[in-house]
């Protein structure tokens, strides 16, 4: 934003008197003001103007609830629920913790305040040990968003860094940083904190879900069930509920020619198709997916539409995993080792990185999403998807007999 859009939206909103220091700013301070006009939502300031109109005072009396004694009549249930809702990835936890211990006697983020009398305990510790109890419970992750501020953001993901999350999974921790709004006087005018910034404070805790929405994590969310159901070990009851015994597999499995992992949308993976997620892999470089593709539709002129839609798609299927009957399995595989033994004779690998020298599996991953793509458009096909499920501990608690024995006869 430049000094004549920033005048322009300042006098929409009568907040011109930001700007009359203008001139007697560096020029760095001139590009933070302008910044952050250009960020600040100024039509919340026009709700100054209407608040004895806002929120008009009610009728107080009593709502219906289920009181504690009812609640626990019915323990046992509620509990089961609660813990297959867990199972089910249906449950997550936000923590707001934009706040800092003022009131504690701390210039620090209040949920790393000591707590302990006799040893050390912090506040964000014993938080995320309850949390520890539930998931200990259902055997499966929460996933766990934690709502920092502008003042503490920082210090707060660098104090669960520096004590390893108290146990938790990194992999299921989200920062996200609460919105912040203009402070001002009654009328709506922005108080300056110095010349070059407005004054801030942080949106309240009703602005959560708004500040989530903002930073992404809400599309997180909603794109959780594409993902992985993670659990921390392999033992009957997870098997069960993920219907693994031979039966349900030979059954699952026999009514379909093809499964494989549930897509993905490649927005929730920070990229626009499945080969610009290709681009942004960490040590992958795309000249090797575009050499692949070449090579492919020299060689089996028939996948080049299934190869396009797909690449350029916005599912990506993961993992390279899936249950195929074996002629399509053996048409899949003659394509695939014949085009990645081209590839290998002809690819540029003088530059790669460790990462790098595992590109003809990233490149058959890829293969495995343009063939179900390509069975897709052919028609005439049973395809299925099913979600990934992820074992954290590969011990199993018990040993489970493999159903491979009956899933290969169906196959035959």
């Amino acid at each position: 934003m430049n000094y004549q859009e920033a005048y322009k939206k300042l006098e929409k909103y009568g907040q011109l008197h930001v700007l009359k220091y203008y001139e007697e700013l560096a020029a760095e301070e001139r590009e933070a003001l302008l910044s952050q006009i250009e960020q600040t939502d100024f039509d919340m300031l026009s709700l100054c103007k209407k608040r004895e109109t806002l929120n008009p005072r009610g009728k107080i009396e009593p709502i219906a609830v289920m009181e504690l004694p009812q609640i626990e009549e019915k323990r046992e249930a509620y509990t089961e629920i609660g813990v297959e809702a867990v199972r089910a990835g249906k449950v997550g936890a936000v923590l707001l913790a934009g706040g800092m211990g003022t009131r504690l006697g701390s210039d620090a983020p209040k949920g790393v305040y000591n707590i302990g009398l006799t040893k050390d305990v912090f506040i964000f510790q014993r938080l995320v040990e309850n949390l520890m109890d539930v998931v200990n419970q259902a055997g499966a992750w929460i996933p766990l968003y934690v709502m920092t501020s502008e003042k503490n953001h920082d210090a707060t993901v660098r104090f669960f860094e520096e004590k390893k999350y108290f146990g938790y999974s990194a992999d299921y921790v989200t920062f996200f940083m609460q919105d912040m709004a203009p402070a001002s006087d009654y009328e709506g005018k922005v108080y300056m904190e110095a010349k070059h910034k407005m004054s801030t404070s942080p949106n309240g805790s009703g602005g959560w879900f708004l500040s989530m929405i903002k930073w992404g994590v809400a599309e997180k969310m909603r794109q959780a069930d594409c993902g992985c159901l993670v659990f921390p070990y392999f033992n009957r009851h997870v098997q069960a509920l993920l219907c693994m015994d031979a039966e349900a597999v030979c059954r699952k499995a026999g009514q379909h020619d093809v499964l494989i992992a549930e897509g993905i949308p490649v927005h929730a993976l920070g990229a626009r198709s499945v080969a610009d997620h290709y681009r942004k892999a960490p040590g992958l470089n795309i000249r090797d997916l575009q050499l692949f593709y070449k090579i492919l539709v020299k060689k089996y002129p028939e996948l080049a539409g299934a190869a396009a839609c797909y690449l350029n798609g916005s599912i990506f299927y993961p993992c390279n995993m899936f249950i195929m009957k074996k002629e399509l399995f053996v048409h899949y595989c003659d394509m695939l080792f014949t085009v990645l033994e081209e590839f290998e004779l002809r690819a540029d690998r003088g530059s790669y990185s460790r990462e790098a020298y595992r590109t003809p599996g990233h490149l058959g991953e890829r293969f495995a999403g343009i063939y179900f793509t390509y069975l897709g458009r052919q028609g005439g096909y049973r395809l299925g998807e099913l979600q990934m499920a992820m074992i954290g501990n590969a011990q199993a608690e018990t040993y489970e007999k493999p159903a491979r024995n009956e899933i290969n006869e169906i196959n035959e």
